[in-house]
Order: structure tokens, then C-alpha cells, then sequence
């Protein structure tokens, strides 16, 4: 009886069920069609910002007023690692080169000590 209960009430419920998933595609399927808001977007330049002075590393570039800059600092962060990486690499090879010769200079006099000096 009360599986009976439980089939009723579920086969009631079935229609409604269908009806709200039909109104939730409908709903999606007119969000789809319509553009989508755009919010807070700037224009992108057309043209690369012009080079105004370069201070060492840093690069003082036309500002876009556009956006409120009264100055603008470029930094070439890639290139300024890629250099300090190459130079830590530099140091290690020379360091490296420095202890093999003083380890071959070390066993060269070594083995000429441990030679029979002729007597004159």
C-alpha cells in the first residue's frame, strides 16, 4: 500500500518535473541567443607605446591617458633573468675549470716529487 503511495505521488509529480526542465532550456537557450554583456574593457593600442628613455634597465614609455597613467615604466623581466642565469652558469664553468686545474696541478707535482731526482 504504501509503495502504491510512493508511485502515485511520483507519477503526479512526473509532468511538473518535465515542464520546469522545459523552461529551463528555454531560459538557456534565449541567454545563448542574446550578446553578451561587456563590462570594463579598455581599448587595446593599435601600435607599440613609444620609447621615451631608457634609465639602466628601466624604459620610460609614452603613457595612454586613457587610462589615467601620467608615467609608465617598462622592465624586460625575461630578459634580465635569462641573463643572470647565464652568468650564475658562466661562474659555475669557471669554477669548475679552476678546480680541475688545480687538482691536475696538485697530482702533476706530485708525481714529479715522487721521481728519482739524477745526481749531477
Amino acid at each position: 500500500m504504501r509503495r502504491l503511495a510512493i508511485a502515485i505521488v511520483v507519477m503526479s509529480s512526473w509532468p511538473l518535473v518535465l515542464r520546469a526542465q522545459e523552461l529551463s532550456l528555454d531560459k538557456i537557450s534565449l541567454a545563448l541567443q542574446q550578446p553578451a554583456p561587456i563590462f570594463g574593457t579598455t581599448p587595446v593600442p593599435t601600435d607599440p607605446p613609444r620609447v621615451l628613455r631608457k634609465l639602466g634597465p628601466l624604459t620610460l614609455v609614452q603613457p595612454e591617458m586613457m587610462r589615467g597613467e601620467f608615467v609608465r615604466v617598462s622592465l624586460p623581466v625575461g630578459e634580465l633573468i635569462s641573463r643572470a642565469v647565464d652568468r650564475i652558469r658562466t661562474a659555475a664553468s669557471r669554477r669548475e675549470e679552476a678546480a680541475a686545474r688545480r687538482e691536475v696541478d696538485a697530482a702533476l707535482k706530485a708525481f714529479l716529487d715522487a721521481q728519482p731526482h739524477p745526481e749531477r
